[in-house]
């Protein structure tokens, strides 16, 4: 029985995401969800490309079903998942990087004047960050406590977790709070003139 590409894609897609997704969760925490389905999506091109244009594809041909056939290659799926999990996890680290060098240059390059008006800002944050709801307020606390360590979310989820207590405390609720935190903050922040 010949299956085609799309039908063990569409089978691979079916039975696998959902634990490849949970796997990867676990073994990398800090990827968030939109992380772990930008690798899945891509592990199933990764796969496309690897069983069209490596001949691989004549394997599916055989006179076997289609579990058997991605049964067969399985092994290839979590192997290519894993890599684009680690892919995505490199791009965070490379994106965290660029962020902290960008940091280190602004703050290599302020003068005294513009030190002491980013003292003035910060004072000023520190103030609006207080008058966010409870939640918010404690998720920018700890960013800010804890920065840089605290700019990768397991760390900070784990920090947020710490002070409320709560260790059912998701990563996804953290970002939440965190996003809400910031525009509250820029709101604010705009309301006075900066």
């Amino acid at each position: 029985m010949k299956h085609s590409l799309t039908d063990v894609l569409a089978e691979v897609d079916a039975r696998f995401r959902i634990r490849c997704c949970a796997y990867l969760r676990n073994k990398f925490p800090g990827l968030g969800s939109e992380d772990l389905a930008d690798a899945w999506v891509d592990t199933l091109a990764a796969l496309y490309s690897k069983l069209s244009h490596n001949g691989t594809e004549s394997s599916l041909e055989s006179g076997v079903s289609l579990k058997e056939s991605v049964d067969a290659i399985a092994p290839l799926i979590w192997t290519i998942s894993f890599r684009r999990a680690v892919d995505r996890l490199r791009q965070q680290t490379k994106y965290a990087n660029a962020l902290a060098e960008a940091a280190n240059e602004i703050r290599n390059s302020i003068s005294v004047s513009r030190e002491e008006e980013l003292r003035d800002l910060i004072r000023r944050v520190r103030k609006e960050t207080e008058r966010l709801p409870e939640k918010q307020r404690i998720v920018m606390q700890e960013l800010i406590r804890g920065y840089p360590d605290t700019t990768q979310m397991a760390v900070l989820r784990d920090a947020v977790a710490k002070v409320t207590g709560n260790e059912d405390t998701t990563i996804g609720a953290v970002k939440r709070s965190l996003n809400e935190s910031r525009k509250k903050l820029r709101e604010l922040l705009n309301v006075k003139g900066d």
